[in-house]
């Protein structure tokens, strides 16, 4: 099958025909399947038209071998695309050769679903059955959403959800807040009554209970919604309307016109706040922010809490309108008083940060726990949090149980902690697995140190196949948003070489990161690092030197700079060397170097004479740090003579460079009389510079001479009274 894949898709490329032919082959040549994310829109924009205008029926359709092919192509291209995106090798099956693969639970497919399986490891892909719901059914579940919900398999733990099921005989039973049974396939508006959806099951899971599960229609997202949230998140839909965005809309645009003015699902209030939402989430045009705000702030002028609560937020938020904390607290106010549970968590949230408040703890306690009466799942998570701090080491039962709840729910931060429980086998028995799980669901929401989590777990090969390359480039988004211990892991895994190329200089630059933090033993590490990388270097050095008549000076200066470390010594002569071969060849910095060498001894013997020879060709090229230099070598006698006059005119040659530190030494030699008589406007003008620059005390130095300014100008002299740093 997989000859026929790539028969298929080359046939394609090439403009041609494959025996049988491919129905709307032309069309197909016009939405240019060309392995761009685009592309998958377009190929939704042909079924979408072809659903339209055609309105094929399976048996006719298929019965027709231009059109079996049709979809065979689409199906192969779909699996092409993933096998790239997950860098990973996909094998076709027949519907004969797929049965020894499939998964023993799984009940295996009918129809146009089953005739082809792709097999990613021992994961099965059915894109037929996505393309048999798009031409057949009125699902509206979108290419790219077919696509990441297969990678999001590949990257989640090989029993998927199955890790967070139990199997406890028959499927829960859950009710509406009506009392009727949720069933499968019933019509819902989910997310407080709101978006279209089709209930998939209704199961229990390890951490939170009974959950239903809703298919969102458009996005074909699937969520999942606790039993005891159902009364409060989703609305069965009458048998006369169907969960799809536009029949959904002529609903609320129903009750919006002629429904009862009454704050529940059935009232004007509420489609107020419903159409909002879909114009927020983009299901209706262009997002229209502009209906939007208008529909929200009527419906929280007729005090609907939940547009009380959106309002809230906007203000709060400052989106679509300036950022108002104190008009943001009243909206926020009034919808929990009504007793809207999200606005209690998120006054939970703001008196915990003093967020346009003072920070007040018990009150943000209150708020979390009126919030938590109603299962609300951000309150559930800060309780648990709270609850974790109190007992210290020990994972309550009750943490472990909002935890649960808020992870469900998709509460980025709750999935990270108990995926750490998971892993760690804190109050829980250790599950990879479902540690893998929770980190891939956190990490989706952007959760950095849920990607540093998720990574660990691959770079051992711990509920997921071990995949080194994988951890890399989530360590490399990990930090990326300065996760410490993601730029450690790198140091290590670059450092180590195991399973990808050994590449010190990318293990030093992570390292020192981590090292810079004093992060476990990084600094030890970063000097193990130093000391086998320096090896190369030295090699590297010594063909350099034996090649450099033909190099650029450039390359000799760059090296020397890399090469120099004042913790291995052994560097140090090779980098004089290079730093000599370039200054000879009349490389200004190096030509500084050179002299900074023979100062301090680095590489070479120490030789003050020297130093102050090529301390003056440096200062010769007009280098402003050999001026600087030059400056406080003759003020201090460093290198043998000691002469204040050239000490001020090599300071004042390298200040009006622009050397900062150059400016403070002169502004001192005017402002004591220094090699130069004494003159406090001048020493005010020089300090200026370092004093913007914050160097050492010329911003007290600037103050000081300022008022003497000031006291000279009004006649008084204050000469006597000052007292400058570092004089008597």
């Amino acid at each position: 099958m997989n000859d026929k894949a790539a028969q298929y898709l080359d046939a394609y490329r090439q403009g041609q025909e494959v025996a049988g032919g491919i129905l709307y082959f032309k069309a197909l040549q016009q939405s240019r399947l060309d392995g761009s994310a685009d592309s998958l829109d377009r190929i939704d924009a042909l079924l979408a038209q072809l659903r339209s205008k055609v309105q094929p029926q399976p048996a006719a359709f298929l019965g027709h071998p231009a059109a079996f092919n049709f979809c065979l192509f689409l199906a192969f291209y779909l699996g092409d695309y993933l096998s790239r995106a997950a860098n990973r090798p996909l094998d076709w099956l027949a519907r004969e050769q797929a049965a020894d693969h499939w998964p023993e639970q799984v009940k295996r497919p009918d129809g146009l679903a089953g005739e082809v399986v792709g097999l990613i490891g021992d994961q099965p892909f059915l894109p037929l059955r996505w393309l048999e719901r798009r031409l057949f059914t009125d699902a509206t579940d979108s290419c790219r959403r077919w696509l990441e919900d297969a990678l999001h398999r590949l990257s989640a733990p090989g029993e998927g959800e199955a890790c967070l099921l139990t199997d406890e005989g028959e499927a829960p039973d859950i009710r509406y807040a009506d009392g009727r049974r949720v069933e499968p396939g019933d019509g819902v508006l989910a997310q407080a009554g709101v978006l279209p959806g089709r209930v998939r099951r209704m199961m229990r899971t390890v951490d939170a209970g009974p959950v239903v599960e809703v298919e969102l229609t458009g996005s074909g997202q699937q969520v999942w919604v606790l039993a005891a949230r159902v009364a409060a998140q989703l609305q069965r839909l009458p048998e006369d309307i169907a969960p799809t965005v536009d029949e959904v809309t002529s609903y609320f645009e129903g009750l919006l016109a002629n429904g009862p003015r009454r704050a529940d699902w059935s009232g004007q209030e509420h489609a107020r706040y419903a159409l909002a939402k879909l114009h927020e989430a983009g299901l209706l045009g262009d997002g229209n922010p502009a209906r939007m705000l208008t529909l929200w702030q009527q419906a929280a002028d007729l005090g609907y809490p939940p547009a009380e609560f959106e309002m809230g937020q906007l203000f709060l938020l400052g989106r679509h309108k300036p950022k108002d904390a104190e008009r943001a607290l009243i909206f926020l106010h009034r919808a929990a008083k009504a007793g809207w549970a999200p606005a209690m968590a998120l006054l939970g949230d703001i008196f915990r940060a003093g967020e346009g408040v003072p920070p007040n703890s018990v009150r943000a306690e209150e708020w979390y726990r009126q919030a938590l009466a109603q299962n609300e799942p951000a309150a559930a998570y800060w309780s648990a949090h709270a609850l974790m701090a109190e007992e210290g080491s020990e994972m309550p039962e009750l943490a472990l149980e909002w935890l649960g709840q808020a992870a469900i729910a998709g509460v980025a931060a709750a999935q990270t902690t108990l995926a750490r429980c998971y892993e760690t086998a804190a109050g829980v028995p250790r599950h990879p697995a479902r540690a893998a799980h929770w980190y891939q669901k956190a990490s989706a929401q952007g959760d950095a140190v849920a990607t540093q989590g998720l990574a660990d777990l691959y770079a051992q090969g711990l509920g997921v196949a071990k995949d080194v390359p994988r951890a890399v480039g989530l360590y490399r988004k990990a930090a990326e948003a300065d996760v410490t211990v993601a730029w450690y892991r790198l140091g290590c895994l670059f450092a180590e070489g195991r399973e990808i190329a050994r590449d010190l200089d990318r293990a030093y630059d992570w390292m020192r990161k981590a090292a810079d933090r004093d992060f476990a033993d990084a600094k030890a590490r970063l000097m193990q690092i130093k000391q086998a990388r320096v090896v190369g270097q030295l090699d590297k050095a010594r063909t350099t030197l034996k090649l450099a008549d033909k190099l650029p000076v450039e390359v000799l200066f760059k090296l020397a700079g890399e090469l120099a470390d004042p913790d291995l010594p052994e560097t140090l002569p090779l980098a004089f060397e290079l730093y000599h071969l370039s200054a000879r060849r009349g490389e200004t910095q190096a030509i500084y170097h050179v002299a900074s060498c023979y100062r301090t001894g680095s590489g070479i013997a120490r030789n003050l004479e020297k130093a102050l020879k090529w301390y003056l060709r440096a200062a010769e090229t007009g280098s402003a740090q050999a001026l600087h230099d030059l400056g406080l070598y003759y003020e201090t006698g460093e290198l043998g003579p000691f002469n204040p006059s050239l000490a001020f005119e090599y300071t004042q040659r390298a200040a009006v460079k622009g050397d900062h530190r150059a400016s403070y030494r002169l502004a001192c030699m005017y402002q004591e009389g220094r090699g130069v008589e004494q003159n406090l406007e001048e020493a005010r003008q020089w300090m200026l510079l370092p004093a913007q620059y914050r160097y050492q005390d010329a911003e007290l130095r600037l103050v000081q001479l300022q008022q003497a300014g000031s006291a000279k100008r009004s006649g008084l002299s204050l000469l006597g009274r000052l007292r400058w740093p570092g004089k008597s």
